[in-house]
């Protein structure tokens, strides 16, 4: 497996195991730490570097990357940490994330969470936008050197490209870290485009006191971290100065990091009137600090009024619905959703129709209160007209009451419209036609319809009130319209099955047909036809549907004829269909031609002028007659027939071959089939008629040779006698070439093999003669040896290994000495003082006078005594003398026992 395929495998297999863990040791340790969920991500400022210093073991939920390719679910958010953030500024984004350890394998991936619930980047696709999955460890991140976006598991680059904020759109990123390793990181942005840094200046936005008078909440103009707020409320001052803070709590700083609303709580209830909050450091030294540690600018302030305690009022009610079966009313504060009576009696409607009420139900938050309330009703309203709904004391004894428990007072009331129903049903009427038809829909506007929507299954739509299509005469359309009041909507769809009259000609006949012989005409045309029209072509016509058999008149060339018909409905729409017919001629089928016939032919292939049937070729060839030089024997006849049994082919097999060259003739008869050829209209072919045919005589491609000899090379020469018109030769010498002469001559080695092989032709009759001539001619070769060096007067013999069919010897002794035999007698070089070297040459040749030479050098001693020349030096007390000569001496020369010395 490669590198990179293996990286890839064990981390599918890693994360897979480790989401398996989930059910053992990270069951005990879940992502519950701030930050470890997308719900509470930590706030993020562009300027500043995060640090995780430990990483809480926490096994992740999958996450879906559609980047990339992963068979078993198992990218996940193995110990994380997610970081939120908003663009001000359209661009690039570019971070690092420097693991505390090389070690460790970090990864991360960031969503598009605009308008979307953060929890929904476990399954919705469509909020991804970059990842790096790398296997690799170390350094991670997305700047310049990036060269692709997203980079899944494996042996990928850790770093990719910068991907691409879009002003205004909220983000989440998630940095996880796959290494089973609690080490931190430092994440610090930079490099890229975009602008995170939200560079408003933080601030009160607004301020509103409970009726109570107890607590005061404060909404912020931007999110702000909850561990910049005093708990014990010092970071805020009241201008009434007998009002103190005791508490501040912020707003979801529970479950998260960052806040946008604040709640003080009063040591006394405000007094109604104009009241400031002023913002201070407070006891942690600081006023309230957004995420990039700027904080709310000391002596900022808010007015808010304390009015007196009100009820809540009636205060207006959602547009009613299509037939509404719940009204929604809106009040003017919130009430106790305690103080709704659960079976809508707090309520009544009248109206141009009778309604029953069911129940009742506010949207409660937190705290049991609601400013709306949903009246939920037995039916749904369909009259239309002016109702009116009005508030009662309802079971609970109790109108509504609000947070201050002021009730509000019976007999509010508040008035709403209902309209008609609308029906999209429609009517259509039909104007037919030949191919197609014009159908034409029309709606009747019910119930102040306004809006219509025509859609047809063909692909078109309208909008019109009143609608028209055309489509095909005999079709299926399926028509949809969906019709409006503005309020109410219907829909209905009808399918139109058309099957109206369509007719079509069709009709057949045979290809061709024999004049005067009757045929008929199969007539399968279709639809509700009331007239026919025929026309044959030759003048003559019919109204009949299926006419009576019909035969063209006898010509004697085949001729073409256009059949027509046109057939007619009721609503006069024609259809026509025209064929052509052959009608065969009634010429007299003849002997066209014999092809070229073969050497030697058994067989004689005769082409005709016309088809005739296969049938009347009699099996035995008793249909025809061969004369000519040589009696010819007909032993059968076969022919090749085509799909209607004709043929306009004889083959003739004859009994022995025809050898005999010359001019044969092949004549017609009446065989014993009891007629002669018959064409595919049975008219007979004339007995007698006639054709002629050539043959040429067999040849022979045997040849005959005679041999030039030479001492090296031998020519040879062919004779072929190319008798019976032979005019190709192909003559095939292996190693020693062709020709394509009648009579070639070729040059080979006196000793050699020629393998050879001649074709012949005379254009028709072919022959093939091989052999091989073996060439053993004489070839001399100057052999000789002899002792070498050799003593003068000393008599030495030659040893002559010479080979070939040798008739002549001539020897030089290279000191005027010669000889012509072919084994000397035993030679001596006379006596010399000093030694010498002689040249010794023989010439061998043959009966062809074909020679060959050797010449070798003798090495003759020089014939002078040996001297004693010195003495090696002798040794104390010698006992041994070792003598030195001027020349070699013969060992056996010396006596044993030393005598030769004194």
């Amino acid at each position: 497996m490669a590198i990179f395929e293996f990286s890839i495998m064990t981390k599918y297999l890693h994360t897979f195991f480790l989401l398996l863990l989930c059910g053992s040791i990270y069951a005990q340790n879940g992502c519950t730490v701030l930050g470890q969920t997308p719900s509470t991500a930590f706030p993020v400022c562009g300027t500043t570097v995060l640090t995780q210093t430990v990483i809480p073991n926490c096994a992740g939920k999958t996450i879906p990357v559609p980047a990339c390719p992963d068979p078993l679910g198992t990218y996940a958010d193995i110990r994380p940490f997610w970081y939120k953030f908003t663009c001000f500024k359209s661009g690039t984004l570019g971070f690092l994330i420097q693991p505390n350890s090389n070690s460790d394998d970090y990864d991360w991936q960031i969503f598009d969470v605009t308008g979307k619930n953060t929890i929904d980047v476990y399954t919705d696709v469509s909020m991804f936008l970059s990842c790096n999955w790398s296997g690799n460890t170390g350094l991670t991140g997305a700047n310049a050197t990036g060269t692709r976006q997203n980079n899944c598991q494996g042996n990928t680059p850790n770093i990719s490209a910068m991907p691409t904020l879009i002003q205004g759109h909220d983000y989440l990123m998630m940095v996880s870290n796959f290494s089973q390793s609690q080490a931190g990181y430092r994440l610090s942005f930079g490099g890229g485009t975009s602008n995170i840094t939200d560079t408003v200046t933080p601030k009160f936005s607004r301020a509103t006191v409970a009726c109570t008078g107890l607590t005061l909440s404060i909404k912020l103009n931007k999110l702000m971290k909850c561990k910049s707020l005093s708990a014990n409320g010092s970071d805020f001052s009241l201008s009434n100065g007998s009002v103190g803070i005791t508490n501040a709590v912020g707003v979801n700083c529970a479950t998260g990091f960052d806040m946008d609303s604040i709640v003080l709580t009063l040591s006394a209830p405000l007094p109604a009137g104009y009241t400031f909050i002023t913002a201070k450091n407070g006891s942690d030294g600081n006023t309230i600090l957004d995420n990039c540690d700027n904080g709310i600018a000391v002596g900022d302030t808010v007015g808010f009024v304390v009015n007196s305690i009100l009820p809540a009022k009636m205060d207006s009610l959602s547009k009613a619905a299509c037939a509404p079966k719940d009204i929604t009313i809106k009040l003017s504060d919130y009430v106790r959703c305690s103080s709704i009576a659960a079976d809508g009696s707090d309520f009544a409607i009248s109206g141009p129709a009778s309604v029953s009420i069911t129940k009742a139900a506010g949207t409660c938050n937190a705290s049991g209160l609601t400013n709306t309330i949903v009246v939920s009703l037995a039916q749904s309203i369909n009259t239309a007209g002016l109702f009116t709904i009005s508030l009662k004391k309802g079971v609970d004894g109790n109108t509504i009451i609000n947070d201050c428990s002021k009730e509000t007072p019976v007999g509010s009331l508040l008035s709403f419209t209902t309209i008609d129903t609308v029906s999209a049903k429609f009517t259509f009427t039909i104007d037919s036609g030949c191919v197609n038809n014009t159908v034409r829909f029309k709606h009747d506007g019910n119930s102040g319809t306004n809006s219509w929507m025509w859609n047809f299954s063909n692909g078109s739509n309208s909008t019109l009130q009143n609608a028209d299509i055309i489509v095909p005469n005999s079709s299926t359309t399926s028509i949809k319209l969906t019709v409006s009041n503005g309020v109410c909507t219907n829909s209905y769809t009808e399918v139109l099955v058309q099957k109206f009259d369509t007719v079509k000609a069709v009709f057949s006949t045979p290809a061709s047909v024999c004049p005067t012989n009757g045929w008929t005409i199969n007539n399968v045309s279709t639809g509700n036809i009331t007239s026919y029209n025929w026309d044959f072509g030759n003048g003559t016509t019919s109204t009949v549907q299926n006419p009576a058999p019909f035969a063209y008149a006898l010509q004697t060339n085949k001729q073409m004829y256009n059949i027509r018909l046109i057939v007619t409905n009721a609503l006069g729409c024609k259809d026509t269909l025209t064929r052509a017919i052959e009608v065969k001629g009634n010429p007299t089928v003849m002997l066209d031609s014999v092809i070229k016939a073969a050497c030697a032919p058994q067989t004689i292939t005769i082409r005709l002028n016309n088809l005739v049937n296969c049938s009347s070729v009699a099996a035995d060839g008793s249909d025809f007659a061969i004369s000519g030089p040589s009696a010819v024997a007909i032993k059968s006849a076969s022919v090749v027939c085509n799909n209607a049994s004709l043929t306009g082919f004889v083959t003739l097999n004859l009994t022995q071959p025809i050898k005999v060259g010359g001019t044969f003739t092949i004549s017609t008869k009446v065989g014993s089939d009891g007629n002669v050829l018959l064409n595919d209209c049975g008219i007979a072919v004339a007995s007698g008629t006639s054709i002629g045919f050539t043959t040429v005589d067999t040849v022979s491609a045997k040849f005959t040779y005679k041999i030039d000899s030479g001492c090296v090379n031998n020519t040879i020469r062919f004779t072929q006698a190319g008798l019976n018109n032979i005019n190709q030769w192909n003559w095939n010498f292996g190693t020693a070439g062709t020709s394509t002469q009648q009579n070639p001559n070729i040059t080979v080695p006196n000793a050699s093999t020629v393998n050879l092989q001649l074709i012949v032709s005379n254009g028709t009759c072919n022959d093939t003669s091989t052999q091989t001539i073996v060439q053993q001619f004489d070839t001399v070769k100057a052999v000789f040896d002899f002792p070498t060096p050799i003593c003068p007067t000393t008599n030495w013999a030659i040893a002559n290994n010479s080979t070939g069919k040798i008739v002549s010897s001539q020897w030089d002794f290279g000191n005027s000495t010669s000889s012509t035999q072919r084994n000397p007698l035993p030679y001596a070089y006379p006596t010399s003082a000093q030694q010498l070297q002689y040249n010794i040459r023989l010439v061998v040749a043959n009966a062809l006078g074909c020679t060959d030479t050797l010449t070798k050098t003798v090495t003759v001693k020089a014939n002078l005594p040996a001297t004693l020349d010195s003495l090696t030096k002798a040794a104390c007390k010698p006992q041994q003398l070792v003598l030195h000569f001027s020349g070699p001496i013969d060992c056996s020369s010396i006596a044993a026992d030393g005598s030769d010395f004194s």
